[in-house]
């Protein structure tokens, strides 16, 4: 992963990306204008140069999985990362009737891997298989992939653009979706707390104080006597999404994923910038005004809030651990064995897949799992290594 410093060459975009990236420019620097002080939080700069209708990152149109696209996911390096994560699935559902949503299916490599995994296993009639997509382009992507597996299993896969109306009973799956909800910024100016806002200059972006902002109380209570430039981030949608998530889930567990801290690691002293990152090609950087629309723009998981935030929705917190525990716990190990077939070739790429996975200075410990669950008590592998006290 390369790191860049302070712009994109032109020619790693094309003219339609640059023409896309104008527009929304012109747009977010036209709201800007019309706001009081001239200023808007960050979190809603990142709400539009993600999604904005036709012109935001996760909407546009643009290839943004994989190789050809800006990161990979761990679905995306092959079909190891999916397969425990269905071990999973079966262990709490069984695999007589197994019912499953997933929020924000990416490309929807997750989805195919599952699905392969339980082909054969189960008859259809018992499979169902939902995704919440709120992007059409995404959507269609997903539905294009699937047709794809020569499986009845696939045709079980239905969609919705939000949650559906009618109760749930099964597992969910949020695989690196609450990294991606806009986030606002604050900062220590002149000893006090102060909200980091964006305004413009013609179509230049830069940070600007946003005055007379309401505080959270978490950032009150964590940056207080926090030294003179400290940065971090906060993301308020976490607790509406799960009050909202609430109102659809009847009973079962949601397993989340996604790359973050527990909160005494997200407010170390020594991530003075925060946690905002962006990628373009697979280069990593931390300015979000490039290129506004044709990159990613994320921030890390504060798991110690997030668990606040499904506790006040009525949620229980069974389980959380680094994504190499969930991995071995649901037996990373047979899974190389089974996908392999005795090829050592394959038992070759496959370990090399499971390197990256687990290793500490890949994805292993800084991707982590939790469990929350609503009316229903299960024991889970891949939580048998269970560091939910760490949460606080």
């Amino acid at each position: 992963m390369k790191n860049l410093d302070q712009t994109f060459s032109l020619q790693d975009i094309s003219p339609k990306g640059l023409e896309r990236s104008r527009k929304l420019t012109q747009l977010i620097s036209s709201e800007i204008k019309a706001a009081s002080q001239q200023v808007i939080s960050f979190d809603r700069f990142m709400s539009l140069a993600l999604y904005a209708d036709s012109l935001g990152y996760y909407v546009g149109g643009r290839e943004i999985f994989g190789a050809k696209g800006d990161f990979v996911t761990a679905p995306e390096s092959g079909d190891l990362f999916g397969f425990c994560v269905a071990e999973q699935c079966a262990e709490i559902l069984g695999e007589n009737n197994v019912v499953i949503t997933e929020f924000g299916a990416g490309s929807g490599a997750l989805a195919d891997t599952i699905i392969r995994y339980f082909d054969g296993k189960i008859l259809p009639s018992n499979f169902n298989y939902s995704i919440i997509e709120p992007s059409p382009y995404l959507s269609q992507r997903q539905k294009n992939r699937l047709k794809k597996i020569n499986s009845e299993l696939a045709d079980k896969v239905n969609w919705h653009a939000t949650f559906p109306n009618e109760g749930f009973l099964g597992v969910v799956i949020a695989n690196e979706v609450f990294d991606a909800m806009p986030a606002r910024r604050f900062t220590i100016r002149g000893g006090e707390i102060k909200e980091l806002g964006v305004a413009c200059d013609g179509e230049s972006f830069s940070w600007e104080i946003k005055e007379c902002s309401v505080i959270p109380d978490l950032i009150l209570d964590r940056m207080a006597n926090y030294p003179e430039g400290y940065t971090t981030e906060h993301v308020e949608r976490q607790a509406t999404w799960f009050a909202e998530f609430k109102k659809f889930f009847n009973r079962g567990i949601l397993l989340v994923a996604d790359y973050g801290y527990v909160d005494q690691d997200f407010f170390h002293l020594d991530r003075c910038d925060g946690t905002l990152r962006c990628y373009f090609n697979h280069q990593l950087h931390n300015n979000p005004f490039l290129a506004v629309g044709l990159q990613d723009i994320t921030t890390s998981v504060n798991f110690s809030y997030l668990a606040e935030c499904a506790l006040s929705a009525g949620f229980n917190v069974d389980g959380f651990t680094s994504q190499a525990k969930f991995l071995i716990g649901n037996k990373i190990d047979a899974q190389i064995t089974m996908l392999s077939g005795g090829d050592s070739v394959d038992a070759y790429r496959l370990a090399q897949e499971a390197k990256r996975l687990i290793l500490p200075t890949q994805m292993g410990e800084s991707f982590k799992f939790m469990a929350c669950s609503y009316g229903l008590d299960k024991d889970m592998s891949g939580f048998a290594d269970n560091e939910r006290f760490r949460l606080g």
